[in-house]
Order: structure tokens, then sequence, then C-alpha cells
């Protein structure tokens, strides 16, 4: 696993499948990709290699539901003050734009997709 700044508040996590990004916010930290399962401990260490601790993790965004970007999720929801995943999610008719977010201003919206829908 290699940790890559990229810009002074994004670092690039590579893994041997699959990559995540971690973005440094005052308020905390935002994984962008959770890898696969059993990524955790190698999220973990990238996170302290970033200068900060799995206990600052806020948000969770999974980009979409591939094993490859989603199997640690639950896993680190737990670490900061995220919230995992929903196992399912309701079907976006295609004839209307997906919502720009479900769970808007409530205490679940710190998990979210990016792509076709916001959970």
């Amino acid at each position: 696993m290699n940790v890559i700044g990229l810009l002074p508040r994004l670092c690039f996590i590579r893994f041997p499948v699959g990559q995540a990004y971690l973005w440094h916010d005052p308020d905390g930290l935002t994984l962008i990709d959770a890898g696969l399962p059993g990524s955790a401990p190698l999220i973990a260490d990238a996170i302290r290699q970033s200068g900060c601790q799995p206990a600052d993790l806020r948000r969770l965004v999974l980009t979409h539901f591939h094993a490859d970007h989603i199997g640690a999720a639950v896993a680190i929801a737990d670490w900061g003050n995220c919230r995992p995943p929903p196992t399912t999610c309701p079907p976006v008719p295609a004839s209307k734009p997906p919502p720009t977010s479900v769970n808007a201003g409530t205490k679940h919206d710190s998990v979210a997709t990016a792509g076709s829908m916001m959970l």
C-alpha cells in the first residue's frame, strides 16, 4: 500500500488491488472508497501515515458498489463519527434525475455515493 500526497489536503491510497482517496478538512477526514474486504488495517495505516488517526474519520463516500470500493466500509465506519452504508437502496427511475441527497440534513448524511445516487 502506498500513500501519495496529491494536494496539501488530498492523499491517494494505492492498494494491491484498487485505490481510495483521503481528504483532510478542519472538522475531520473524508475517505473516498473503502477498498476490498479486509482493507481496514491498510486504510488505518494510510490515515496514520497522513498524520491523522482513524478516529478522525467523519465521512465515507462510496463512488459505486463494486467490492473493491465498498469492501471495508462497514469495518471502518465506526472509527470516527461515520455511519455504515445502507445494505440496500431504492431504485431510481431512468426518467427522473437522481436525488442530490436522500438523507441531507439528517444524522445519516455522512455516508454518500457519488455518481448515480447519493445515500
